[in-house]
This record gives structure tokens, C-alpha cells and sequence, in this order.
């Protein structure tokens, strides 16, 4: 349920508030803001006695939204905030809360269009929040969204990693960090040994930064969630992820989505899932994989035996591609879940349907 501050104040009794909202959003953006939000301090202290274990959502910066912290120091345990302007009260929540596990942070609200538009806010925020994390012991799920950031605020985002042994769920995507940031983050995680879950979608990491990413498949072993999806690799880059891939006994779920990958790249993860034996999840939609790729991977997964769910969505697999697929899939007794995107005739749907059952 999402409520404003008005509706916080005179639409429910506040002995009720407890039971009711298991998330509570306060939005600060609007025109009425301010007189929403002196309502919302009217209420905050008697909300402090009620309510426990809240998810709270800070939307807005025309007033100091933050404040509503120290009214209800125990009332969060996962904080979101966007359009912050006062960044030295998010220094203050970071450095001194015991109760936040969760922290994100939105530049823009999660549109890059606004993102774009704060003249350098964002730069500015990620390495407030960088150096308030390091000492952070709290926060175990970090989602960061800055819309495009310098190498400046990359490096921050690293040196983070570096020294901060908490964070366990990091989310990274879509801030277009390019080559040179991304290849700060990926040796910091070299040696990071807190990360499980790694989301590092629509970054721009390309060619150049794939090896990077390959060395820390290859020596990290912790990570078990990676999302590589959308970061423009190429042939080179995509066979450096594979060959780490070959070896990597972590990794249970990779997302490589919208790679562009081709025939070749089907091949390469053909290769992969031939001798891996811990992934269990894989995505590869949206990588231009046709009839031919598709036979490579049935191929594969004639012999597979760990993997239980394939998304090939969005590709440009047509039936002879699925046939090959749905003739594996009589062999294959582990996959438990298949997606592909494409219109098929109800006969031919009906036949990989009863292939899949087998």
C-alpha cells in the first residue's frame, strides 16, 4: 500500500497504522509537500511506539526528508531515497543506523532522463555514500542508481568494495559506468569476499573489461548471482566470460541477456554447459541466437545435467531451432523451466509441450 503524508494523518487511526502498512512511502514531491510533511512530524513520534519493521520510501527533495529518521530511528530496516539534496543526512543514517540492512538510492527516481539533468548530482552522491559504507556494518543489500557517473565516482563504488566486508547484494545496474569504472569494480571484487549476489547489467563494461570480469569468475568464489546482461560484448569478450564460466564452481544463476552474441556465442555457451556442472540458471535472451545456435545448445544439453532453468527469449529461433531443443529436452531430465518468445503453431507448441513432459 502506498500513502502519502496527508493520508497519514487524517485518513487512519494511528493505533491501526502497525497492522495496516507494511510498506509506507512518504512522497515529498508534490506541490502540498510541505504541508504534508508538518502533518507527517505531527504523527511521527506516536507512529515511533506503533510501528516496527517498516519498509520506507523517501520520494521528493523539497524538504529535508531525511528528518523522518530521527524521529523513527528503529522504524526502517530498508531505506530508499531519490532527489536527496542534503547528502549529509543520508552521511549521518549510513554512519550511525544499526537497523538498515537495505539501502538504495536512485538518482532521478530510476529515470536517467532526470538523472542526466542534476548537473552532476549524481557524481557527487556516489562518493558521499561510497566513503559513508565503508564503515557502514549495517547495510547487507546496496542498490545504487546514478543514471552516468565519472571514473571519479567508479573508483569510490571500488574502494568500497575493498573495505567493506557486509554488503552482501549489490545493484549496480544500468548506471553505464563504461570500461574504465567497470574494470575498478571488477578487481576490488577480485578480493572481495562478502558478495554473493552481483548485478552489473547495462554498463558498458565491452571487450575491454571482459577479462576483468573473467578473473573475477575465475578467483572469486563467493559470488553465486551474476548479471552481466546488456554490456556490449563482443566476440572476444563474450569467450573470455565463457572460458572463466568452464571452470567456476560458484556461479548458480548468470544473466547475459541482450549480448548480441550470435551463432558463435551460442557455440561458446554450448562449450559451457557441456562440463559446468554448478550453473542452474541461465538467460540468453535477446542475443540474435538462431536455428543453428539453437542446435548447439541442445547439444549440450543432451549431456547436461545440473541446469533447470534456460530463457532464450527474444531471439530469432525458429522450428527446425526448436525441434532440435524439444528432442533434447526428451533426455534432459533436470531443465524444469523453459522460456522462449516466439509464435508457434498450436501443433508444433503442442509437440515440445509433450517433449518437455516426457
Amino acid at each position: 500500500m502506498e500513502v502519502n503524508c496527508a493520508s497519514l494523518s487524517a485518513s487512519l487511526p494511528l493505533d491501526s497504522l502497525g497492522e495496516i502498512f507494511a510498506h509506507l512511502i512518504i512522497n515529498t514531491s508534490n506541490r502540498s509537500s510541505k504541508r504534508e510533511w508538518y502533518k507527517w512530524r505531527q504523527v511521527s513520534r506516536p507512529v515511533k511506539e506503533i510501528v516496527d519493521g517498516i519498509y520506507l520510501k523517501l520520494i521528493g527533495n523539497e524538504v529535508s526528508n531525511v528528518e523522518v529518521f530521527v524521529h523513527i530511528p528503529q522504524l526502517t530496516t530498508s531505506l530508499w531515497l531519490n532527489f536527496i539534496k542534503d547528502f549529509g543526512k543520508i552521511e549521518s543514517i549510513l554512519k550511525e543506523s544499526t537497523t538498515v540492512t537495505s539501502f538504495g538510492y536512485a538518482e532521478g527516481g530510476g529515470d536517467k532522463r532526470l538523472a542526466v539533468r542534476n548537473n552532476g548530482t549524481e557524481e557527487e552522491a556516489a562518493i558521499q555514500i561510497g566513503r559513508c559504507l565503508e564503515g557502514n556494518n549495517s547495510i547487507r543489500t546496496l542498490h545504487l542508481y546514478f543514471g552516468n557517473i565519472s571514473s571519479l565516482g567508479g573508483k569510490t563504488m571500488a574502494a568500497v568494495l575493498q573495505k567493506n566486508s557486509c554488503i552482501t547484494h549489490l545493484n549496480l545496474i544500468n548506471n553505464e559506468f563504461g570500461k574504465e569504472c567497470s574494470i575498478e569494480v571488477a578487481r576490488a571484487l577480485m578480493s572481495n569476499r562478502s558478495i554473493t549476489h552481483l548485478d552489473f547489467g547495462g554498463n558498458q563494461v565491452g571487450d575491454g573489461g571482459a577479462e576483468d570480469f573473467a578473473n573475477v569468475i575465475r578467483t572469486n568464489p563467493f559470488i553465486t548471482f551474476l548479471n552481466l546482461g546488456c554490456n556490449g560484448f563482443g566476440e572476444e569478450g563474450m569467450k573470455c566470460i565463457c572460458d572463466a564460466l568452464k571452470t567456476n564452481r560458484s556461479i548458480t544463476e548468470l544473466r547475459f541477456y541482450n549480448n548480441l552474441i550470435g551463432l558463435e556465442g551460442a557455440k561458446e555457451f554450448a562449450d559451457v554447459l557441456k562440463v559446468n556442472a554448478t550453473l542452474k540458471t541461465l538467460d540468453l535472451g535477446l542475443n540474435r541466437i538462431d536455428n543453428a545456435g539453437a542446435r548447439e545448445i541442445a547439444q549440450a544439453l543432451h549431456q547436461n545435467t545440473c541446469l533447470t532453468s534456460l530463457s532464450l527469449n527474444n531471439n530469432i529461433i525458429k522450428e527446425e531451432g526448436l525441434r532440435s531443443i524439444g528432442r533434447a529436452l526428451k533426455q534432459n531430465k533436470s531443465l524444469t523451466h523453459l522460456f522462449i518468445h516466439a509464435k508457434l503453431e498450436a501443433k508444433l507448441l503442442q509437440e515440445i509441450r509433450e517433449d518437455f513432459q516426457t
